[in-house]
């Protein structure tokens, strides 16, 4: 599992379907809740999978969420979007699944069902420089064991593959009070 964390415009996003087109191209089936363009892919559904018939469909795959936050939100430790997102996370071994997901904050995120569970957290930092706008610095922490790179990455060649304003709803809908 793969965590990316960073500030506003900073290329979480960017490096997520980076991540994502990269398994498409081995071969791996893609699940994400982003609307990709020229990336085959599916949309995620954690209470379809889970709980309906598409359960068993769920094996071999990657799952790249963005904004995590929305979903496993660590004020919402009881929420049935958060307890399935737990088991998914908790069953992702067994089933041969890759998560990547994106947040702003690592402390926002549920620690108990999510983050102890990361095998690596990529930070993001935007450059200063103007002139180096379309590039990234990305740093990528090993949480097993304890290693730390850093690479740079020009994101010009991702931007086509999704809309960088695509606003991120909750997996589950919530439902009003009567």
């Amino acid at each position: 599992m793969i965590g990316i964390e960073g500030n506003i415009g900073t290329g979480k996003t960017l490096y997520l379907v980076r991540c994502l087109k990269q398994d498409s191209d081995n071969g791996k089936n893609i699940y994400t809740n982003l609307d990709l363009k020229g990336i085959k892919h599916k949309n995620f559904d954690i209470d379809e999978f889970l709980t309906g018939d598409n359960n068993k469909e769920l094996f071999n795959a990657t799952i790249g969420l963005d904004e995590i936050t929305v979903m496993m939100d660590c004020r919402l430790g009881s929420s049935k979007q958060n307890l399935l997102m737990g088991y998914l996370v908790l069953q992702s071994r067994k089933r041969n699944i890759d998560i990547y997901y994106t947040t702003q904050s690592l402390e926002l995120v549920d620690y108990k069902r999510l983050v102890k569970y990361t095998s690596y957290i990529v930070f993001c930092e935007k450059f200063p420089d103007d002139k180096l706008e379309d590039f990234r610095k990305y740093s990528f922490f090993d949480t097993y064991n304890q290693t730390f790179n850093q690479k740079y990455m020009d994101i010009r060649p991702f931007y086509k593959y999704y809309d960088t304003n695509q606003i991120i709803e909750p997996l589950v809908k919530w439902k009003k009070k009567k």
